[in-house]
């Protein structure tokens, strides 16, 4: 068989280094030995699959089908790094997508198979850009699941700009009253618009999983700052966009576990974080999250969770708080497969300054479309809040907040770029105080990129 392979070898190259009829007869010996090597893998002798490619690849080093042979072949014998190897020479060397994407899928294969699980993710990624048919993108879904669920290793991120009327969340009035006397706002208190500029890194890993726990520590670092519209530069020259900029950072670490029978999962967490604004520090926190989910039935969810946080003031404008919250949520897929999510929630602040305490209710609701149109995801959400202080400086009778938000979100995902998908979420919102200066309207379209995976 070596003495065959090695003729084999030397015709092909002989060949290669002529034109015309010539070359023919090199596809010819080239074809020759790809059958060869295909036939002795399907007969179950991958080493001679591996020295007929080899061979064929010295001479012609970007055969894309003796590549994928080649990878084939080193897999069944267990030679992982070399099969993940050949399939991303072959990878390189594609000319075609459906080429691109078997490659791509093989690369990922073989970097599964290492326990290498986030290249082998990155590889699935790549796969999505050259999967020509709803079949083929969710079988790459289907594959990169299943290599997620094997990862200790969690990534998400986020990005997204968003022009707004109110980047400052300033007053809609020009002036605010105490009891008769009424008081012009300062134009840094009065909204200004501008575009948000706003990503997330979260960072998840599984110290330890069961069938009946999951264990895992968590890193988030978030940032938002703004660029002011020419107008709101004219009328404030001395605030710059940076000036409301928030970055946010913090650790976690998280237990879940099945602890009741016949219901959902119980959660606790305990979260470390600080935040700055303006990028000066604003406060650090504490805070002990408790959860519980109730899995009715195969359409309809429940859960319950709540937290308690304590926020200690870096600077001497904020008080020290401690926010006790929770929130019940229910959700149903519907006949239709339309889902349809409710939440009800409540906070109450407790501070050093008693005209800092609040008490809080909000509601949202949220309508997730099944089907597609236009291959857009769609989703509707409704929200209503109620912010109450009893007492307060400048007024009598505390300040009393009411809030309304309406939104839509779409999904492109006719558009994919390494299995992501740009995202519109149009939101209009108002705020009624019996406290002007805190009566806002806020209008934002924010674009981002989500996930189709």
């Amino acid at each position: 068989m070596k003495i065959f392979l090695r003729c084999i070898l030397v015709l092909t190259c002989l060949l290669a280094q002529n034109t015309g009829v010539m070359a023919q007869s090199t596809q010819v010996s080239a074809e020759y030995a790809l059958n060869l090597a295909e036939r002795a893998l399907s007969d179950d002798k991958p080493e001679v699959t591996v020295a007929t490619a080899q061979a064929l690849l010295r001479c012609i080093p970007d055969n894309y089908q003796a590549l994928i042979l080649l990878s084939l072949a080193q897999s069944r014998l267990e030679n992982r790094s070399d099969a993940t190897r050949a399939a991303i020479r072959a990878f390189r060397v594609a000319r075609t997508d459906p080429q691109k994407l078997q490659a791509s899928r093989m690369a990922g294969a073989g970097h599964f198979k290492s326990g290498h699980f986030s290249r082998a993710e990155w590889w699935l990624r790549r796969a999505a850009n050259f999967a020509p048919t709803p079949r083929d993108s969710a079988i790459v879904k289907r594959e990169f699941e299943t290599i997620r669920r094997e990862n200790p290793l969690t990534v998400q991120l986020s990005f997204s700009s968003a022009p707004s009327s109110n980047v400052n969340s300033g007053s809609n009035e020009n002036v605010f009253n105490i009891g008769d006397l009424e008081l012009l706002l300062s134009a840094d208190s009065l909204a200004l618009s501008g575009i948000e500029y706003a990503a997330s890194a979260n960072f998840g890993y599984r110290l330890s999983q069961s069938k009946d726990h999951l264990t895992s520590a968590g890193f988030l670092i978030y940032g938002r700052t703004y660029s002011l519209s020419a107008s709101s530069k004219a009328s404030v020259p001395q605030v710059s966009g940076s000036d409301y900029a928030l970055v946010a950072t913090e650790v976690s670490l998280n237990h879940r576990r099945n602890v009741f029978a016949n219901l959902g999962t119980t959660g606790i967490s305990a979260h470390i974080g600080q935040n700055w604004f303006g990028g000066d520090p604003l406060w650090r926190y504490g805070r002990i999250a408790l959860s519980q989910d109730f899995a009715i039935n195969q359409r309809t969810s429940a859960s319950l969770r709540g937290f308690v946080e304590t926020e200690v003031a870096l600077d001497d404008v904020q008080p020290d708080t401690l926010v006790y919250d929770i929130e019940a949520s229910f959700g149903r897929r519907l006949p239709n497969r339309d889902v349809v999510r409710f939440s009800l929630g409540a906070r109450t602040a407790d501070t050093d300054f008693d005209t800092s305490d609040y008490t809080s209710l909000r509601g949202n609701l949220q309508y997730d479309f099944y089907k597609r149109i236009l291959d857009t995801r769609l989703s509707l959400a409704l929200g209503i809040g109620k912010k109450d202080y009893e007492e307060f400086a400048l007024t009598i009778d505390g300040r009393h907040d009411k809030s309304i938000s309406i939104g839509a979100t779409a999904v492109f995902e006719n558009i994919s770029y390494y299995g992501f998908s740009p995202s519109l979420t149009l939101q209009a919102r108002k705020t009624n105080s019996n406290f002007s200066r805190y009566s806002t309207d806020q209008i934002t379209a924010r674009l981002g990129i989500q996930s189709n995976f």
